[in-house]
């Protein structure tokens, strides 16, 4: 009977990995699309120099106010706060927001 080895774990993983990340970098060079555009650019938390902690803390993820009946409560302040960081590094394209973030 032959035996037969089973290749390491990590062979598996590396053919999805790799196909992702060079799908990914095709979409770098692309403009912020559809809800990226309220996250990222029109979002006052992100965009805004020097934006206070006490505002990022009391807005949801859409830079709206979290108390607001309209909001859906969507609250990821830290996740706010890096993209703030990395929009005030950067020139605020996406491909160096999406840099910064991977960073983080």
């Amino acid at each position: 009977m032959m035996s037969t080895k089973r290749p390491p774990w990590w062979q598996g993983a590396a053919l999805p990995v790799v196909v992702a990340c060079l799908l990914f970098t095709q979409s770098l060079s692309g403009d912020f699309t559809f809800d990226d555009r309220a996250a990222v650019k029109e979002n006052r938390d992100v965009v805004q120099a020097g934006a206070p902690w006490k505002q990022l803390l009391g807005d949801d993820f859409w830079g709206g106010r979290a108390d607001l009946e309209l909001s859906n409560k969507s609250y990821r302040c830290a996740y706010v706060h890096s993209m703030h960081t990395a929009y005030s590094l950067g020139s605020g394209s996406r491909r160096e927001v999406l840099t910064l973030e991977a960073r983080c």
